[in-house]
């Protein structure tokens, strides 16, 4: 059986280090942050933004494009994670936000999902989703919410846009 000699320089068996460097070091070099706490704050509802609001009590909101994102505003008790379409700048090196598809959208926004359990996620309808008619735009809005577990879309339209504002 092969030896070795940790860095605390305590002798220890080839099988034993196997397992010291899974349960002490794992985590640490591990690409994935570490499971979620397993204390749970309330779910964040639209009724709770309603009701803060209301109440003048300040609502924090943190822009998040992945899962890692997502666990820290969730760790910091942001209510609302916003999956907005800078992505396509910030994380997908686009020119500018006109550029990111909707199927981007989805699968960020699914894995900010994965990351959070209490906070409210809104999720940005890209440039095109939602610009030709109120049947495309609807269209876009459930897919979001269906597939990108979205449980608001954000709108970036002027006044001729209400009616299709109306339709979601």
């Amino acid at each position: 059986m092969h030896q070795y000699v940790s860095a605390c320089g305590v002798l220890r068996s080839h099988a034993r280090r196997a397992a010291h460097i899974r349960g002490v070091f794992w985590r640490a070099y591990s690409a994935r942050p570490a499971a979620r706490d397993d204390v749970e704050r309330p779910k964040v509802t639209i009724r709770t933004i309603q009701k803060l609001y209301a109440e003048g009590k300040p609502l924090a909101m943190m822009t998040a494009y992945d899962y890692p994102t997502a666990v820290a505003c969730e760790r910091a008790g942001v209510d609302m994670v916003l999956v907005g379409d800078s992505l396509a700048m910030v994380a997908l090196g686009h020119e500018d936000t006109s550029q990111v598809t909707m199927d981007e959208m989805i699968h960020h926004s699914r894995a900010v999902a994965r990351g959070t359990r209490s906070a409210f996620l809104v999720t940005d309808l890209p440039f095109g989703a939602y610009h030709a008619d109120e049947a495309a735009a609807v269209n876009n809005a459930i897919r979001m919410v269906k597939e990108g577990r979205a449980e608001a879309v954000k709108l970036e339209a002027g006044r001729r846009a209400a009616a299709k504002f109306d339709a979601i």
